[in-house]
């Protein structure tokens, strides 16, 4: 059985209102560990095994004010990598 984890981003304004929601996910397992805002987006690390064959590798990606992503890497070891 496949089980599948998605990194979601929602942004809200003061009063609660969802001004946009956006789901990222690759084909295996997808976690985040962090969320840092900053002046033109985000910048999210978090885990995906997508890319290593048994374990987890860091996935860092940007995205813009609305949560398009500019560009994406993942970072993968000889073990579990992960962002935290």
């Amino acid at each position: 059985m496949k089980r599948l984890v998605l990194i979601s981003l929602l942004a809200a304004s003061v009063s609660s209102a969802v001004t946009w929601s956006k789901i990222f996910d690759t084909e295996e397992w997808d976690g985040c560990w962090c969320l840092q805002e900053i002046e033109d987006g985000y910048i999210v690390t978090g885990r995906t095994s997508t890319y290593v064959e048994g374990g987890n590798a860091l996935w860092l990606f940007k995205t813009d004010t609305l949560g398009d992503i500019v560009w994406s890497k993942a970072y993968a070891g000889t073990n579990d990598t992960t962002g935290g």
